[in-house]
């Protein structure tokens, strides 16, 4: 499992990526390799919470498992919001595409600090941690967020 500094060290950089594709997107432009970079890290990211870290820690206290509830609802939305501009993207249309950035990065703000704050100290108290590298994992293909996936059923 991954510990809470790389997945803290995570946070940083999708945010540093995300200020610089805002930048790029003010100017009336978009970059499509930089958005695909941050839509697979966000996907990686949280692929890895909800299948190693939320269910290793969810059953400790129904406070937790309702924290982790609200961060998979959270989850769902910025997967959607990734997926519209995906699909905006590949049809050359990207009018909508800033202000899903936006709604993206403003999730982002509350989201990654409720799981900084709260959830990833718990991580280093379980023994199991690898050190496993978040670059290490892949997200399977047709994954999908947990919630967006009992939506679906």
């Amino acid at each position: 499992m991954v510990d809470d500094s790389n997945l803290i060290e995570d946070h940083r950089e999708l945010d540093v990526k995300l200020e610089k594709l805002r930048d790029i997107i003010s100017k009336g432009e978009i970059d499509p390799v930089l958005f695909a970079q941050i839509s697979k890290s966000l996907k990686r990211h949280i692929y890895i919470e909800e299948e190693e870290i939320f269910p290793s820690i969810s059953e400790r206290s129904n406070e937790l498992r309702q924290r982790i509830a609200g961060l998979e609802m959270e989850h769902a939305s910025i997967w959607m919001l990734l997926d519209r501009v995906e699909k905006e993207i590949s049809v050359r249309n990207v009018e909508k595409s800033p202000k899903y950035i936006e709604e993206i990065s403003s999730i982002l703000v509350s989201h990654n600090e409720q799981e900084e704050d709260k959830v990833y100290p718990i991580i280093s108290q379980n023994e199991k941690n690898s050190q496993k590298k978040i670059t290490e994992y892949e997200v399977p293909e047709g994954w999908v967020c947990h919630r967006l996936r009992r939506k679906n059923k």
